[in-house]
Parts: C-alpha cells; sequence; structure tokens
C-alpha cells in the first residue's frame, strides 16, 4: 500500500479497527483501518489497495462503475480525497481536539448552524413526522454505537460510511 508499517504498529491498526472483536475485518471496519492509517499517514499512495481489491477472492463480487473503468488513475486520488473528508468531517466535531467527540460537541455545532442547508430546522420541515430534538437525538444514537456519550473516530468512520451508502457489509 505504499507503506512500511513495523508489526507491532500493524497489530495496533488491526486491533483499533476491528470494531466487534472477532479477529477479522469486515469490508467496514477494513475502510476504518484505511482511514485511520491515513490520518497517521502511514499509506501514501491507494493504487495497491484498488488493486488488492481487484484480485479479491473468488467468492467475492465486485462491481466497478463505468465511468471508473475509463478513469483507473484516479482511484487512488478518489479513495484518498473520501478518507479525507471522514477526517475533515471528524474534526469539525472535535471541538476540544481530545481525539474523541462528546455528544455536547455534536449538539454544539448543530446549534452553530441551525438554518443550513442539512440543519435541524429544514430536516424538521422537510420530515414533519420528526421533530430537530428527534432527528438529532437519532443522529446522536447512531454515532454513539456503545452509547456512552463519545464518540470514536472509528465510530464515526462507521457511521458515515451508512449515511454515505456504503454499508453493503453484514456486521
Amino acid at each position: 500500500m505504499g507503506a512500511q508499517i513495523k508489526e507491532s504498529d500493524m497489530s495496533e491498526l488491526f486491533y483499533e479497527s476491528d470494531m466487534v472483536r472477532d479477529n477479522s475485518l469486515s469490508q467496514n471496519e477494513f475502510v476504518v483501518s484505511l482511514a485511520i492509517a491515513h490520518l497517521l499517514g502511514l499509506i501514501t499512495n491507494f493504487d495497491s489497495v484498488k488493486n488488492s481489491l481487484v484480485h479479491a477472492p473468488e467468492d467475492v463480487t465486485l462491481i466497478t462503475p463505468p465511468d471508473e473503468l475509463a478513469d483507473e488513475g484516479n482511484a487512488s486520488k478518489r479513495i484518498a480525497k473520501a478518507l479525507d473528508l471522514m477526517i475533515t468531517a471528524y474534526l469539525l466535531f472535535d471541538n476540544d481536539a481530545s481525539g474523541t467527540i462528546q455528544t455536547s460537541e455534536v449538539l454544539e455545532q448543530m446549534r452553530q448552524n441551525p438554518t443550513g442547508p442539512n440543519s435541524p430546522r429544514r430536516l424538521e420541515r422537510v420530515s414533519s413526522s420528526l421533530s430537530s430534538k428527534a432527528i438529532r437525538d437519532e443522529r446522536i444514537k447512531e454515532l454513539d454505537f456503545d452509547r456512552d456519550g463519545t464518540i470514536t473516530f472509528q465510530e464515526f468512520v462507521l457511521t458515515f460510511q451508512r449515511w454515505a451508502g456504503s454499508d453493503d457489509d453484514d456486521e
């Protein structure tokens, strides 16, 4: 993957990505590992990531969109850009730069932009059956898997994937 990683670091990366602690990585947990490695600057080239997916086991079916077939050279850039977007979104909510997000930080960020295109008030108008508080509470529940009031980077990446529509994994 364009990276030289010590075995101890790889073990720690694997442990941090294995959210269900079953000693394996689902597709979504693998994306968590890529995001962590990218955040730490351990992966500099994503071409080999795409190539490893192309040579997936026989029981895995890969569907490549037509535009990707025509533009193989940008796959690495698209992967890096998607991971950068997840990291930027996470840092937006981590107001105190602690490395974790408190649910209060999510609420504060939502209060700071009450009328933006994705604001709770706008969502309330779109979905009259749910109040903005109910929508906020639902989003926080989705982010905070273990309901401890703290959203980890791993929880955020898994939720971000679901929101982006890439949760085809059967976790």
